[in-house]
């Protein structure tokens, strides 16, 4: 399950943008070990002691949701690409050997456009 899921860096740049949503991952803020699940009594991670973790999925839902257009497309030669559009910036990325790669490098780039409109 943890491909799913942003890496720790990524994590913590999207809680410092604000992202809150409830999630089924959470770094561990002193080992930054990835937990997955609620806690024992249902209650989502202590956000005191966890940074939350979304998956690839809800991060990307999080920034269409603030008007960042987002495509990852695949191509003929086995490649990927993604397309990111938030007026008035448009960006076409490099090729990426695999989706998840072209994943990694759209969260990135979405967080840095993020922390520049800020």
């Amino acid at each position: 399950m943890k491909p799913e899921f942003v890496n720790y860096e990524q994590a913590l740049a999207l809680k410092e943008l604000g992202f809150d949503e409830p999630c089924f991952g959470g770094y561990d803020m002193e080992t930054l070990k990835l937990w997955i699940g609620y806690l024992n009594d249902g209650e989502q991670f202590n956000r005191e002691y966890y940074c939350p973790a979304p998956t690839f999925s809800q991060a990307l839902r999080w920034f269409r949701n603030r008007d960042f257009l987002v495509d990852i497309s695949s191509h003929e030669n086995c490649e990927y690409d993604f397309y990111i559009r938030c007026p008035p910036v448009s960006i076409l990325s490099d090729l990426y050997d695999t989706y998840e790669e072209a994943e990694n490098g759209c969260i990135d780039k979405l967080i840095e456009l993020s922390r520049h409109f800020q």
